[in-house]
This record gives C-alpha cells, structure tokens and sequence, in this order.
C-alpha cells in the first residue's frame, strides 16, 4: 500500500467513534494491518455477518546458481 493511502487509512481509522459499527472497525483495523491478502465481508439480508482475513506472505525467489 502506497504510503499515502496508508496515511488516508491512519485518518479514517482514527475518525471511528464508538458509533461506529464493529464490523466497520474491524474492516479498517485488518486493512490497515494487512501488506498483501484481501479482507472479505459477508452479507445476509443487508448486514455484514462475517469478517475475513486473508494473509499472504511474499517470498523471494531463490536464484540457482
């Protein structure tokens, strides 16, 4: 994530209230936390039921030599 939507996250990460829905805090909070992977949101008839991390680990590749 480029350091300036990392920057806009820290923003809006901050503005969450105690109003603020948990889904919503917890949505922000792993996108925040995450380098590579996706976070995924589960909804039934409207609301948000489920919320899943992904986590990916980048690897170098190995050189033969």
């Amino acid at each position: 994530m480029k350091s300036a939507s990392k920057a806009l996250l820290r923003e809006s990460t901050a503005a969450v209230t105690d109003g603020t829905p948990d889904w919503l805090q917890l949505t922000a909070r792993y996108v925040q936390e995450l380098q590579y992977g996706q976070v995924l949101l589960t909804i039934h008839q409207g609301d948000v039921i489920e919320v899943q991390k992904t986590e990916k680990t980048r690897l170098q590749a190995r050189r033969s030599s």
